[in-house]
Protein backbone atom coordinates (compact mmCIF):
# COMPACT_ATOMS: atom_id res chain seq x y z
CA UNK A 1 0.00 0.00 0.00
CA UNK A 2 1.41 3.54 -0.93
CA UNK A 3 0.79 6.89 0.04
CA UNK A 4 -1.03 8.32 -3.02
CA UNK A 5 -1.92 11.30 -1.54
CA UNK A 6 0.76 13.64 -0.77
CA UNK A 7 1.21 13.67 -4.54
CA UNK A 8 -2.12 15.52 -5.97
CA UNK A 9 -2.36 13.72 -8.99
CA UNK A 10 -6.38 14.99 -9.53
CA UNK A 11 -5.17 18.70 -9.73
CA UNK A 12 -3.77 17.60 -13.34
CA UNK A 13 -7.17 16.56 -14.52
CA UNK A 14 -9.26 19.42 -16.58
CA UNK A 15 -12.59 20.37 -15.64
CA UNK A 16 -13.54 18.76 -18.98
CA UNK A 17 -12.07 15.76 -17.81
CA UNK A 18 -14.13 15.58 -14.19
CA UNK A 19 -17.52 16.05 -15.88
CA UNK A 20 -16.43 13.23 -18.12
CA UNK A 21 -15.80 11.08 -15.20
CA UNK A 22 -18.23 12.34 -13.07
CA UNK A 23 -21.13 11.13 -16.23
CA UNK A 24 -19.47 7.44 -16.43
CA UNK A 25 -19.73 7.47 -12.72
CA UNK A 26 -23.03 8.14 -12.75
CA UNK A 27 -24.03 5.66 -15.79
CA UNK A 28 -21.98 2.73 -14.24
CA UNK A 29 -23.83 3.00 -10.52
CA UNK A 30 -27.73 3.55 -12.71
CA UNK A 31 -26.73 0.52 -14.47
CA UNK A 32 -25.86 -1.52 -11.58
CA UNK A 33 -21.99 -2.05 -12.52
CA UNK A 34 -18.69 -1.69 -10.78
CA UNK A 35 -17.01 1.33 -12.06
CA UNK A 36 -13.90 0.48 -13.98
CA UNK A 37 -11.05 2.94 -13.48
CA UNK A 38 -8.85 1.62 -16.01
CA UNK A 39 -11.77 1.77 -18.87
CA UNK A 40 -12.10 5.45 -17.67
CA UNK A 41 -8.67 6.46 -17.63
CA UNK A 42 -8.25 5.16 -21.26
CA UNK A 43 -10.97 6.89 -22.23
CA UNK A 44 -9.59 10.28 -21.24
CA UNK A 45 -5.95 9.64 -21.61
CA UNK A 46 -5.00 9.55 -17.90
CA UNK A 47 -3.79 7.02 -15.69
CA UNK A 48 -6.60 4.59 -13.95
CA UNK A 49 -4.95 6.04 -10.68
CA UNK A 50 -6.09 9.75 -11.28
CA UNK A 51 -9.44 8.46 -11.83
CA UNK A 52 -9.33 6.17 -8.60
CA UNK A 53 -8.09 9.47 -6.19
CA UNK A 54 -10.40 11.89 -8.06
CA UNK A 55 -13.43 9.47 -7.17
CA UNK A 56 -12.32 8.86 -3.31
CA UNK A 57 -10.87 12.78 -2.68
CA UNK A 58 -14.39 13.58 -4.48
CA UNK A 59 -16.95 10.55 -2.56
CA UNK A 60 -14.69 9.71 0.25
CA UNK A 61 -13.05 6.11 1.18
CA UNK A 62 -16.25 4.14 1.34
CA UNK A 63 -16.35 4.80 -2.98
CA UNK A 64 -13.72 2.01 -3.35
CA UNK A 65 -16.57 -0.55 -2.82
CA UNK A 66 -18.20 0.16 -6.19
CA UNK A 67 -15.06 -0.40 -7.79
CA UNK A 68 -15.01 -3.51 -10.12
CA UNK A 69 -11.03 -4.06 -8.89
CA UNK A 70 -9.65 -2.99 -5.72
CA UNK A 71 -6.12 -2.18 -7.86
CA UNK A 72 -4.34 0.82 -6.83
CA UNK A 73 -2.91 1.20 -10.34
CA UNK A 74 0.52 2.35 -9.41
CA UNK A 75 3.19 0.00 -8.71
CA UNK A 76 6.88 0.33 -7.69
CA UNK A 77 9.01 -0.78 -10.50
CA UNK A 78 12.69 -0.83 -10.17
CA UNK A 79 12.48 1.56 -7.28
CA UNK A 80 10.27 4.28 -9.76
CA UNK A 81 6.55 4.64 -9.16
CA UNK A 82 4.83 3.56 -12.08
CA UNK A 83 0.90 3.23 -13.35
CA UNK A 84 -0.01 0.27 -14.17
CA UNK A 85 -1.76 0.58 -17.77
CA UNK A 86 0.09 3.83 -18.48
CA UNK A 87 3.42 2.34 -18.49
CA UNK A 88 4.69 5.89 -18.15
CA UNK A 89 6.42 6.77 -14.46
CA UNK A 90 5.02 9.41 -11.85
CA UNK A 91 7.84 11.75 -12.38
CA UNK A 92 7.52 11.91 -16.09
CA UNK A 93 3.68 12.26 -15.83
CA UNK A 94 3.95 15.25 -13.20
CA UNK A 95 6.67 16.61 -15.36
CA UNK A 96 4.43 16.64 -18.44
CA UNK A 97 1.62 18.14 -16.80
CA UNK A 98 3.64 21.33 -15.39
CA UNK A 99 5.40 21.88 -18.50
CA UNK A 100 2.68 21.27 -20.35
CA UNK A 101 3.51 18.95 -23.22
CA UNK A 102 2.75 15.48 -24.01
CA UNK A 103 4.27 12.65 -21.91
CA UNK A 104 6.04 11.42 -24.85
CA UNK A 105 7.97 14.38 -25.37
CA UNK A 106 9.27 14.29 -21.52
CA UNK A 107 9.91 10.45 -21.52
CA UNK A 108 13.17 11.30 -24.44
CA UNK A 109 14.55 12.58 -21.66
CA UNK A 110 15.55 11.67 -18.20
CA UNK A 111 13.57 12.91 -14.63
CA UNK A 112 16.34 13.12 -12.11
CA UNK A 113 15.53 13.41 -8.12
CA UNK A 114 17.16 15.91 -6.00
CA UNK A 115 17.41 13.46 -2.84
CA UNK A 116 18.19 10.02 -4.73
CA UNK A 117 14.63 8.69 -3.51
CA UNK A 118 12.78 8.13 -6.90
CA UNK A 119 9.83 7.52 -5.13
CA UNK A 120 9.29 10.81 -4.02
CA UNK A 121 7.85 12.50 -6.79
CA UNK A 122 7.00 15.79 -5.29
CA UNK A 123 7.51 18.87 -7.66
CA UNK A 124 10.24 19.99 -6.13
CA UNK A 125 12.04 17.02 -5.79
CA UNK A 126 12.14 16.54 -9.34
CA UNK A 127 14.36 17.93 -12.40
CA UNK A 128 14.73 16.94 -16.14
CA UNK A 129 17.80 16.01 -17.32
CA UNK A 130 19.27 15.70 -21.20
CA UNK A 131 20.36 11.61 -21.05
CA UNK A 132 22.04 9.61 -19.26
CA UNK A 133 25.34 11.15 -18.88
CA UNK A 134 24.00 14.27 -17.95
CA UNK A 135 22.52 12.60 -15.09
CA UNK A 136 25.43 10.38 -13.96
CA UNK A 137 27.05 13.67 -13.98
CA UNK A 138 24.56 15.24 -11.41
CA UNK A 139 24.99 12.44 -8.98
CA UNK A 140 28.44 11.80 -9.24
CA UNK A 141 29.47 15.31 -8.50
CA UNK A 142 26.63 15.13 -5.88
CA UNK A 143 24.90 18.60 -7.13
CA UNK A 144 22.64 19.37 -4.59
CA UNK A 145 18.89 20.81 -5.61
CA UNK A 146 18.94 23.55 -8.15
CA UNK A 147 22.77 24.43 -6.99
CA UNK A 148 24.86 25.23 -9.92
CA UNK A 149 22.35 23.44 -12.06
CA UNK A 150 21.80 25.76 -15.31
CA UNK A 151 25.79 26.19 -15.47
CA UNK A 152 26.48 22.29 -15.13
CA UNK A 153 24.03 21.83 -18.11
CA UNK A 154 24.92 24.69 -20.14
CA UNK A 155 28.59 23.17 -20.16
CA UNK A 156 27.15 19.67 -20.83
CA UNK A 157 25.06 20.61 -23.55
CA UNK A 158 27.67 22.19 -25.04
CA UNK A 159 30.41 19.75 -24.70
CA UNK A 160 27.62 17.20 -26.52
CA UNK A 161 26.37 19.05 -29.40
CA UNK A 162 30.55 19.63 -30.03
CA UNK A 163 31.41 15.79 -29.56
CA UNK A 164 28.66 15.12 -32.02
CA UNK A 165 29.40 18.04 -34.49
CA UNK A 166 33.27 17.40 -34.78
CA UNK A 167 32.33 13.63 -35.39
CA UNK A 168 29.66 14.38 -38.34
CA UNK A 169 33.01 16.83 -39.76
CA UNK A 170 35.35 14.09 -39.53
CA UNK A 171 32.49 11.18 -40.95
CA UNK A 172 32.23 9.65 -38.04
CA UNK A 173 28.74 10.20 -37.39
CA UNK A 174 26.11 10.74 -40.76
CA UNK A 175 24.58 14.18 -41.32
CA UNK A 176 21.34 11.91 -40.08
CA UNK A 177 22.76 11.20 -36.67
CA UNK A 178 24.10 14.72 -35.76
CA UNK A 179 20.68 16.55 -36.87
CA UNK A 180 19.15 14.03 -34.55
CA UNK A 181 21.13 14.84 -31.89
CA UNK A 182 21.55 19.19 -32.58
CA UNK A 183 16.97 18.62 -32.54
CA UNK A 184 17.07 16.48 -29.42
CA UNK A 185 19.22 19.24 -27.59
CA UNK A 186 16.72 22.53 -28.98
CA UNK A 187 13.87 20.82 -27.61
CA UNK A 188 15.85 19.73 -23.81
CA UNK A 189 16.71 23.54 -23.97
CA UNK A 190 13.14 24.81 -24.81
CA UNK A 191 12.21 22.43 -21.90
CA UNK A 192 14.89 23.21 -19.66
CA UNK A 193 14.51 26.80 -19.77
CA UNK A 194 10.77 26.35 -19.27
CA UNK A 195 11.43 24.75 -15.99
CA UNK A 196 13.37 27.63 -14.38
CA UNK A 197 11.28 30.02 -15.33
CA UNK A 198 8.53 28.43 -14.03
CA UNK A 199 10.28 27.22 -10.25
CA UNK A 200 12.78 30.18 -10.24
Amino acid sequence: MFNLNDIPLTKYLTDYQKRYIDNIYNDFIINGKKVNCKYIGKEINEPACAVRLYYIEKYGNDVVDKFGSNKEYIRDKEGYMMFSGYEYKRAQYIMAKELEVDIRTISKFIVHHHDKNKINDKLWNLYLVYDKGHHRYIHTNNYKCWEGFRDLTKRYLEDEWRYYKTGNDKGYFSDEVFNYVDDKIDKYVILFNKLHDKFL
